[in-house]
């Protein structure tokens, strides 16, 4: 009975959630705020990151990465 017991314990905690990118049937497959998207654990949007920032400064101070690359802001200084 007791190795029974260990058993159903060790399986019972041993779920694994799926980190973005990998397979899954629900949103409980997948890890933190991840949700399950066509069988795929997927990074929710974020609403800062939409790529509507209009110059590098705001880009920058609101880390959105899309607007940022949009405006090429990574080479304003140094790129050619």
């Amino acid at each position: 009975m007791k190795k029974f017991l260990l058993i159903a314990l060790l399986f019972g905690y041993s779920y694994a959630q799926t980190p973005a990118g990998g397979a899954c049937s629900s949103d409980a497959d997948c890890t933190g705020d991840n949700t399950c998207v066509e069988s795929v654990c997927t990074v929710p949007e974020d609403p800062i990151n939409d790529g509507t920032a209009a110059d590098c400064d705001v880009a920058s101070d609101n880390r959105d990465k899309i607007a940022y690359q949009n405006l090429n802001c990574g080479c304003k200084n140094d790129c050619e």
